[in-house]
């Protein structure tokens, strides 16, 4: 079942993300109306959906503009860093979100 994180929620932000797993998986993050903004993946989900959310040296113009707009974190875990790579690729290909400049043709990932 994936754990979720909604604003003016019981459970702040922080909160949520010290009970996320450091395991490999993929997060989504929502707007209000539950539209999937940014499909991610990585081999410690906690490490990572962390990184959006303090001061830090990423550069792409497009991660304030996004992390403005979170309503929802889902996280999904897998058993290994590969399986988190091909989840990523078939969720955004699914849901074809805002955030995620690469990989929405059809074409394949790997």
């Amino acid at each position: 079942m994936p754990r979720y994180w909604k604003k003016n929620h019981k459970m702040t932000l922080a909160a949520l993300i010290d009970t996320l797993p450091q395991l490999p998986g993929v997060y989504l993050m929502k707007d209000a109306t539950g539209r999937v903004l940014y499909v991610g993946k990585a081999s410690n989900l906690r490490n990572r959906v962390r990184q959006y959310f303090t001061a830090s040296h990423d550069e792409r113009i497009q991660i304030p503009l996004l992390v403005a707009q979170v309503a929802h974190i889902d996280t999904i875990v897998v058993h290994s860093e590969k399986e988190a790579l091909l989840l990523e690729n078939t969720q955004i290909k699914r849901y074809r979100p805002k955030y995620n400049v690469l990989l929405k043709d059809d074409k394949s990932y790997l």
